[in-house]
């Protein structure tokens, strides 16, 4: 029989053992597990601990994408179109020359037929090859000239500007998508981490379970239970890395490198702005000026109306002006002047005017052709007035999203900090034997989903934020 102080001693030993176990696992629990800490703290240390990966910021990715897009690049070549357009409608003001430094030849022709005293030709009695040769020069220079070349080199200045408009429209769209998949990598990352973090403790949660069944505390349902658990949460990370591969694989992609090298992420600051202080009215206002979309539609639409004059001009007339000088040497029945690179007749000088009216026959046609014009003229004033509202409604829904992510965010937090401190609670009076395994899973579940979502919460209100300054096409501080 044993005596009932030794059952105490054994008592309160276990208790003691219980109370150390859970008292080292609340303090693993209460290290720091901030948004912010996982989101900027793991990619700096992980470079320093893979010698291997190099950091990548946001302004490198950028710099690689305007560099190597393939997309953007076209975008850019077909800016050296505008030199070369400008210069071709120039050259059509330009006079034309004309040099023929030497033209030359040598003939022979059979007289078969003769002119007799009166004029009058008859079969030639004496028929023989006669022989000729000939040399020339000529000089000169035409021009013509046409009311619509004038027009063309305005309209080649448009095309101009519509192509800069064009290449920043682009690249203002490439580096939102850089952004946005920077920020989705980013992301990937910080949810890495917190998987990690949520490994850990259910790692932790079975070694509880484990000490707690070797001391008769716990059965072996809980201890299940908790492997499953553990299980579980490293099947969703393995699920997460995935996400964060394909995520890279994407930012490669747009920035068209020629070789997937691994990177680690140098986290994108949040922002830090109140929607309430922005005046909506002012950012609508901005944005009309500032959007690639609305100044595309603004220059196709001039251009449009230039295409309404350059059908008028065609009512005007051409004119086309020639001058040109020449000498050269003809012989008759010998070869002397054939080859000659200075012949030696005299210099004739012939100048030429010329005014051509517009086919009167084509007038219905022209009126025809401005018709069109004017009906696309109306078009295009009308999809200005589109692309202004769909800017006006997306500056308008991208407020409206970003008051209300900030609140969502102040929410999440708060859910956050209110779901760790009852895990806390929880994982406490588990160690001491006041709480089923059960509960302290649905603690645990109810924190990791509260975090997850205060993430995605954070990251969609960081969306919302970059999407507005690409829209206004600044930050929003400044």
């Amino acid at each position: 029989m044993i005596p009932p102080s030794l059952h105490a001693r054994r008592f309160w030993g276990r208790c003691l053992q219980t109370g150390a176990l859970a008292g080292a696992i609340l303090a693993q629990a209460a290290a720091p597990h901030g948004l912010e800490a996982q989101d900027t703290g793991g990619p700096a240390q992980q470079s320093l601990t893979d010698p291997q990966r190099r950091d990548l910021s946001l302004e490198e990715a950028l710099r690689r994408a305007e560099a190597n897009n393939p997309r953007y690049r076209q975008a850019v070549n077909d800016l050296a179109l505008n030199r070369l357009d400008r210069s071709d409608a120039w050259l059509s003001l330009l006079p034309t020359p004309q040099l023929t430094a030497l033209s030359t030849g040598m003939s022979w022709n059979l007289q078969t037929v003769a002119q007799n005293i009166f004029g009058e030709f008859e079969e030639n009695p004496d028929r023989r090859m006669i022989q000729s040769s000939s040399s020339a020069q000529r000089l000169g220079a035409s021009l013509f000239f046409d009311f619509r070349q004038v027009l063309n080199l305005r309209n080649q200045e448009m095309q101009a500007i519509v192509r800069e408009v064009s290449a920043t429209a682009e690249r203002r769209l490439l580096h939102a998508q850089i952004t946005g998949a920077f920020l989705t990598a980013q992301e990937r990352a910080g949810q890495l981490a917190l998987e990690d973090e949520l490994v850990g403790r259910a790692q932790q949660a079975l070694d509880l379970t484990q000490r707690l069944f070797a001391l008769a505390r716990r059965d072996r349902l809980d201890l299940l239970s908790a492997e499953i658990d553990l299980a579980d949460r490293e099947a969703q990370r393995e699920g997460v890395r995935a996400e964060l591969d394909a995520a890279h694989l994407a930012l490669h992609h747009l920035m068209g490198s020629p070789e997937r090298e691994p990177v680690v992420l140098i986290p994108i600051p949040f922002g830090q702005v109140n929607p309430a202080s922005l005046d909506e009215e002012a950012l609508v206002d901005e944005a009309l000026v500032q959007s690639p979309r609305v100044r595309q539609a603004v220059v196709q639409q001039e251009s449009a109306q230039r295409g309404i004059t350059s059908h008028r001009a065609r009512w005007l007339p051409t004119l086309s002006v020639s001058m040109n000088t020449a000498r050269q040497a003809f012989q008759r029945e010998g070869g002397g002047a054939f080859f000659q690179p200075n012949p030696g007749g005299d210099w004739s000088r012939n100048v030429g005017f010329q005014i051509n009216l517009p086919d009167l026959g084509q007038g219905f046609r022209i009126r025809n052709d401005m018709d069109r014009s004017r009906i696309q003229l109306r078009h295009q004033a009308e999809a200005v007035r589109q692309v202004q509202l769909e800017v006006e409604r997306e500056v308008r829904n991208l407020l409206q999203e970003l008051r209300q992510g900030q609140r969502s965010l102040v929410l999440q937090e708060r859910r956050a900090d209110l779901a760790e401190t009852r895990l806390s609670l929880q994982l406490e009076a588990y160690g001491l034997g006041r709480g089923s395994y059960l509960e302290l899973q649905n603690a645990q579940e109810q924190a990791a989903a509260a975090r997850r979502t205060a993430l995605q919460t954070r990251y969609a209100l960081e969306r919302t934020r970059l999407g507005l300054e690409q829209m206004l096409g600044r930050p929003l501080g400044g």
